[in-house]
C-alpha cells in the first residue's frame, strides 16, 4: 500500500481521512501545528506511521516538514486539508450540509484509489464527482503565472 501524508490531520475532515486510509492498509503521516496537536493526533490514531509538527503558514515551516515527511521514504500522495475548526464551521465557510460519515471520503477516494475516475490530474471533484472548475484553472498563462510567483516566494523552482 501507499505511504500519504496528510497536512491539518490532527482533527476533523483530515483525521477521518487518515482514519479511513489506515483501515484501507495505507502507511498515514499525520501533521499537526503544534505538539499538543500531534499529541492528541496520535492518541487517535495510534496506526499512524508518524505525526509530524510544523508550522506550514510559513515558507520554512513547510520545508522543514516536507524534509522530515521525505525522509521517511517514497510518498505515493500528499493530501492538503485545510478546514474550519469543525464540520459546523465547514459548512457554513462551504455553504452545505455535509454529513458527519461523508466528509472525508472524496479526499482519501482521489488520495489512494485505483478506480480509473480517481485516477486523474486537473480535475474537480465534488463528493466523489467530478464537476466543472472555475475557467481560470486551465488558463495556462494563470497557472504560469502562480507558480512563477511561488517560485520568487519559496526559491524553489519546479523542475522541468
Amino acid at each position: 500500500m501507499s505511504r500519504i501524508f496528510i497536512s491539518g490531520s490532527s482533527t476533523g475532515l483530515g483525521l477521518m481521512a487518515a482514519e479511513l486510509l489506515v483501515q484501507q492498509g495505507h502507511q498515514v503521516v499525520l501533521h499537526a501545528r503544534n505538539a499538543n496537536r500531534a499529541e492528541e493526533a496520535h492518541r487517535a490514531l495510534p496506526q499512524a506511521e508518524a505525526v509530524f509538527v510544523g508550522d506550514l503558514e510559513t515558507i520554512e515551516g513547510a520545508r522543514q516538514t516536507s524534509l522530515r515527511v521525505n525522509a521517511l521514504g517514497r510518498v505515493a500522495g500528499v493530501m492538503c486539508v485545510v478546514t474550519a475548526s469543525s464540520l459546523a464551521g465547514c459548512r457554513q465557510r462551504w455553504g452545505g450540509r455535509m454529513p458527519r460519515d461523508q466528509a472525508h471520503l472524496t479526499q482519501a477516494w482521489l488520495a489512494a484509489s485505483r478506480d480509473t475516475e480517481a485516477d486523474v490530474t486537473g480535475k474537480y471533484f465534488y463528493h466523489m464527482k467530478r464537476m466543472t472548475a472555475n475557467p481560470q484553472a486551465h488558463d495556462v498563462a494563470l497557472q504560469d503565472r502562480l507558480i512563477n510567483i511561488c517560485t520568487e516566494i519559496s526559491g524553489i523552482a519546479l523542475p522541468e
